[in-house]
């Protein structure tokens, strides 16, 4: 029954890893589409909260794995590198872009929730499933993101034209529930 609850633990993880990736992209089109946010600065916003999330995550499990004696390969903290270094570049586009800044609080408020939950915490859960999952799952479970973010953009932005035919969200159920992948 041990097999069984940590494969139930790790179904959910990745499930919610998923989702919590595919929200990222609902989030980027809700604040683009329903707030004066321009790209640059929502890109900004979402990347430095991303890092910031992520260091802080990476702060916690520094001190956890020191006070157990443990060895890390450190992913997260690689992640929160990666964001920030993102979040320069972010930032130089943004400087040649300074006469195109619009935004109001909803749309970076939306791109905070972009970076720091959806990005931030969703790469923390997927680092930690990631090693349970075989490399062929991991690939195919990743399928699943666009497919959810399409039914997301459907049903919560009610956008249109995605044709979410039964045979992609079927087989992404399937690669989900798969032992042997």
């Amino acid at each position: 029954m041990v097999g069984a609850d940590r494969a139930g633990r790790l179904l959910i993880l990745t499930l919610l890893t998923m989702i919590a990736f595919a929200a990222n992209s609902i989030l980027c089109r809700l604040a683009l589409k329903t707030t004066p946010i321009d790209p640059a600065s929502f890109t900004v916003i979402r990347l430095v909260a991303g890092a910031a999330t992520l260091m802080t995550i990476a702060g916690i499990a520094w001190g956890a794995y020191s006070l157990m004696r443990r060895a890390s390969t450190h992913p997260i903290e690689t992640t929160a590198g990666n964001f920030l270094r993102a979040a320069v570049f972010g930032a130089l586009l943004s400087a040649a872009s300074l006469g195109l800044f619009a935004w109001d609080a909803r749309g970076a408020l939306l791109a905070v929730l972009s970076g720091a939950v959806a990005s931030g915490l969703g790469y923390a859960i997927w680092y930690t499933v990631l090693p349970a999952l075989r490399a062929p799952h991991a690939a195919t479970v990743q399928l699943s993101v666009p497919v959810i973010a399409a039914i997301g953009g459907v049903l919560l932005l009610g956008e249109r034209g995605y044709e979410l035919t039964p045979v992609p969200c079927t087989t992404c159920v399937f690669a989900l529930c798969d032992p042997r992948t």
